[in-house]
């Protein structure tokens, strides 16, 4: 039947299919992704009130990203390793971000920078969203 010498290939072609997929690469998870920088002084002109009124929208759209993209990253995820098994599944992974994941990353950044401008004004307490 099955040689110890063909069990030994077949475990490390698994192995190494494995590892290839975790290398093809998979939607990155949103907390995964870092802020791009934007720099605060964009927005130091700005009172509190100004402040807080750009965090709102900008927190909401963070928190939709956070769920479309965490849901790729899921489905990409269980793609490879469906893939591992079933190897035309790997054709349907994205394998990158996109630009969802752009424009997280930018949002990040944005908030970031409104989130210095009002610890430098002593504005108080803005509500981070809970991402």
């Amino acid at each position: 039947m099955f040689s110890s010498m063909d069990t030994v290939r077949y475990f490390h072609t698994i192995v190494g299919i494995t590892l290839l997929s975790l290398l093809i690469g998979c939607a990155s998870r949103p907390e995964n992704i870092p802020a791009t920088y934007v720099s605060p002084s964009l927005y130091k002109s700005l009172d509190c009130d100004q402040i807080s009124a750009k965090m709102n929208p900008i927190s909401e759209r963070i928190t939709r990203l956070y769920a479309s993209l965490g849901h790729k990253a899921e489905v990409d995820r269980a793609q490879t390793v469906g893939g591992i098994f079933f190897i035309p599944i790997w054709l349907g992974l994205e394998g990158w971000d996109g630009p969802e994941a752009e424009e997280l990353a930018h949002l990040k950044g944005q908030l970031n920078a409104l989130n210095q401008v009002s610890n430098r004004k002593h504005c108080a307490a803005i509500p981070w969203p809970g991402v």
